[in-house]
């Protein structure tokens, strides 16, 4: 069984550093920390950043309002939006780096996977050189990519069973070019799971088959394990409490893809949703 319960990854927005300091504020950010995360995933929301981006060869420039605060929120409890720039950033990636800490990109895919293949190709061209032009670690894949954003249209069960698993299997080829893409290239990639939902929810509910999806080569699960996370989803109706629920779904989800890594992602604070 692989583990790993003391894996510290922090999910964060560029809102939650400072660009006007030379470090871009980690020292000050770390500092809260009683122990150094091992990773930091840095949420950079509009995937038209890394499908706009065309090498080097831009320069300079300045990121749009999306991609510097989630939903482009203009303010967080700490300090207003920031203005900042692609060398800035690649600044950022660089200073947390330095420290030995993983730093992935993660963005929200507002076209929904699984896509056809000649598409997800299109995205893999284009987010490989973007996470190697800017120093990342790898790719954390979010709403959109991991898991989609959308359930499965309603149909009879026999209907649902067949499209869950045709849909299942495209999404799984999908991130199977997306891991081969960034593991050429000595990049890692992380999943989130279809937030609160155990292997047979994912699949009936979204189409997403966390067997089939650690087989594409994926490194690891963004475990989506919050109880509240379980109460905020009103449409599931049972008996049980929203926490036996959710160990429930750890432990099912544990044992379908027993030697695959799974990171828990606690919600400590979301200042947009």
């Amino acid at each position: 069984m692989t583990l790993a319960a003391m894996t510290l990854f922090l999910w964060v927005e560029l809102i939650g550093f400072d660009n006007t300091k030379a470090d871009f504020g980690v020292d000050a950010y770390l500092a809260r920390m009683e122990r150094k995360p091992d990773a930091i995933s840095l949420l950079l929301n509009s995937d038209r950043l890394f499908l706009s981006y065309k090498g080097p060869g831009m320069g300079d420039f300045v990121l749009p309002p999306a991609n510097c605060a989630y939903r482009s929120r203009p303010f967080n409890k700490e300090r207003k939006r920031q203005e900042w720039t692609a060398e800035q950033l690649k600044g950022l990636v660089k200073t947390l780096r330095g420290k030995d800490i993983e730093v992935y990109a993660s963005f929200f895919y507002f076209d929904d996977m699984p896509v056809e293949d000649d598409r997800i190709q299109v995205v893999a061209d284009k987010l490989v050189p973007f996470l190697v032009d800017f120093g990342f670690s790898g790719f954390h894949g979010s709403d959109g990519f991991a898991p989609p954003m959308h359930f499965l249209k309603q149909c009879e069960h026999k209907d649902r069973a067949r499209i869950a698993r045709k849909t299942a299997a495209q999404f799984a080829a999908n991130w199977k070019c997306l891991a081969g893409a960034l593991k050429a290239k000595g990049l890692k990639c992380y999943v989130n799971t279809c937030w609160t939902l155990d292997p047979y929810e994912a699949l009936f509910r979204y189409g997403v088959d966390y067997r089939s999806l650690a087989a594409s080569g994926v490194d690891g699960f963004i475990v989506e394990s919050s109880a509240a996370a379980h109460l905020a989803h009103g449409w599931v109706k049972t008996k049980a409490s929203p926490l036996d629920k959710s160990l429930a779904m750890l432990m099912r989800l544990k044992a379908a893809v027993p030697n695959t890594p799974l990171i828990l992602l606690h919600g400590i604070n979301d200042g947009a949703e």
